[in-house]
């Protein structure tokens, strides 16, 4: 079993299509937001995907664990675990296995700056991805916050 690369990307979606092409729309790397003041920030979420894939050799049946970390500006981290268990054979057992992870993000806009996502693969941190969070004027179109109900 060897660990072979890993890659990932912040978008505003990801899609699986019926034959298993993965494709990322829009990487972003800005997302202008607002913070509508009557709301708790913590109703409000900026909607994202992290796009990771990882690669390992064509013999690795192992059991392994994929895990991101997002890192806000002041370093406050968050930990979700997104994968755990063995990897599977693919349709052509003589390459790569690899393990695409669609991470469906709503980040809490209570921070502005850059923010990183990294992604942790068997308990090492094996690629990161950055966005930043702008805040908008409320009046402004691009703002993109979501308003979750409790």
């Amino acid at each position: 079993m060897a660990f072979l690369s890993a890659n990932s990307w912040i978008c505003e979606r990801a899609l699986r299509e019926a034959d298993g092409v993965v494709s990322a729309i829009r990487i972003v790397d800005v997302f202008m937001t607002s913070v509508r003041p009557e709301v708790p920030v913590e109703q409000q979420v900026v909607p994202m995907t992290l796009l990771a894939v990882i690669r390992l050799s064509p013999d690795d049946d192992g059991n392994h664990t994929v895990e991101t970390v997002l890192v806000r500006p002041d370093g406050e981290r968050a930990t979700q675990q997104i994968f755990a268990g063995p990897v599977s054979i693919g349709r052509f057992p003589e390459l790569s296995r690899t393990i695409w992870a669609m991470v469906h993000m709503g980040v809490v806009p209570r921070q502005f700056g850059t923010h990183r996502v990294v992604v942790r693969f068997d308990n090492e941190e094996v690629t990161t991805s950055e966005f930043t969070l702008l805040e908008a004027p409320l009046d402004q179109q691009t703002a993109n916050v979501l308003v979750m109900q409790p």
